[in-house]
Parts: C-alpha cells; structure tokens; sequence
C-alpha cells in the first residue's frame, strides 16, 4: 500500500500588533510572530512573584527612587520577542518605554520564577535574549531547589554572575542601596506587607 505524504501544516504568525489585542489579559509569549501560550503557575510561583514585586515597590517608595513594576500579564518587546516576565522594574529615567500596552525596550531589572517546564527557557533562552536585549539586572528564581541567581550587565554587554554576600543579602545594582533578603524566598511563610516593611525600614536604617 502506497502512503501518501503530506507537508506539516505551517504555523500562521501574527503580528505584535495583533497579538497584543487577541492575547490581552493571557499569559502568553510573541516569538517572532508565533504566540506560545504558558502553562499555569503554582500558588507558590504567585507568592514569590508578590513578595518581590511588593519588596521592590515598597523599597523605592521608601528610599524615593522613581520606578514602575509590572507582574503577570505586562509583555515586553525585544526586538522580535515579546516576553511576559514574573515581575518587571523600570527605573524613571527609563519611563518612556512605557506604552500604553507594553514596555518598548528592555527593563532595568526583571526577574522570572522557575517552573518545570520554564527551566529550560528561563535558564537559557530567556538569560540571552535578557542580555543581549540591555536588560541591566537578571534575577532567576528557582523554588523547587531553593536556588537564587543573580547576574549584572557589565560594559561590555555580557552578565557576570552575583552572589549574595554572607549574611545572605543580594546587593542590586539598578536599584540602589537594594540588599535583597534572599533566604526569607525559601520561608514557609512569606513575609506580608507589614513584615515587608520592617524589614526594609530595619535595612535603609543600617545602610541608608
């Protein structure tokens, strides 16, 4: 018997344009055309992404650097890729690459929560694309092994990989005098906002 073989269907692609109205409110990727959508997160993923984000936004507000987070479903363009990270800050003076729909350009500092199927591309994929983009600070969340990693853009366009010092405090770099408390990540119990907000008023009084 004679099979008869057929061409795989093509993908159809859509425009950034397009896909930011189809695709509004979900989360998903535009990958030079193509849209990947995501798998849902874990209640734990939804945690972390809280306390960063609040620990970001409280500790500009307390120490008066301008800045604009985004979580969820904010896309950011690169060139021909629209990522949705975890969480995305974007210091003042950057402001302008804020649309009404989503960040044109790379942000200051973003980070992204490992899950098992993004390893791979939050690892990878994601640390090149961040780089080579201009994205100044990379943080890499990984909950299921309680591993944090942090890289840096130095002037030579390339990450450098930063470890936590010995207290265990991640010193940033975009935001300045940030001493990021890197063990409370592995807590049963993430600190709420009140706790958020000792713990920073604790740090800006040792380090102002």
């Amino acid at each position: 018997m004679q099979i008869e073989k057929f061409p795989a269907p093509s993908v159809q692609k859509v425009s950034f344009e397009d896909f930011l109205i189809q695709y509004d409110g979900v989360s998903a990727e535009w990958l030079n055309g193509v849209v990947e959508r995501m798998s849902p997160v874990t209640g734990r993923h939804n945690r972390l992404t809280r306390f960063i984000s609040n620990y970001l936004e409280y500790f500009c507000a307390l120490k008066d650097i301008p800045c604009t987070i985004f979580t969820d479903t904010v896309v950011m363009r690169l060139g021909d890729r629209g990522r949705e990270p975890d969480v995305m800050l974007v210091l003042g003076q950057h402001s302008a690459r804020i649309t009404g729909a989503y960040v044109d350009g790379p942000a200051d500092l973003i980070v992204e929560i490992v899950s098992p199927e993004s390893d791979r591309r939050d690892r990878v994929e994601k640390l090149q694309e961040y780089e080579s983009g201009g994205v100044e600070e990379y943080w890499i969340i990984d909950p299921a092994f309680s591993e944090a990693l942090f890289y840096q853009r130095g002037a030579d366009g390339l990450y450098t990989r930063i470890s936590p010092d010995s207290t265990g405090r991640y010193a940033s770099r975009v935001v300045s005098g940030l001493h990021f408390p890197v063990t409370a990540l592995w807590q049963d119990a993430l600190p709420g906002l009140s706790e958020i907000i000792a713990m920073i008023q604790t740090e800006l009084g040792s380090n102002p």
